[in-house]
């Protein structure tokens, strides 16, 4: 599979804005973050 994003230019953006609160964090994680196989884990925002 290709990668459309390099690490490094992830890297530049934190997984989570400083204004996104626990509440926002929980509806991003239930509506939109897919679950990785390969990871073991849910994507983040970054």
């Amino acid at each position: 599979m290709a990668e459309l994003l390099t690490e490094e230019f992830i890297s530049k953006y934190p997984d989570f804005p400083e204004h996104m609160n626990e509440l926002g964090m929980f509806v991003y994680y239930r509506t939109y973050s897919r679950f990785l196989p390969d990871q073991k884990r849910r994507e983040t925002c970054g």
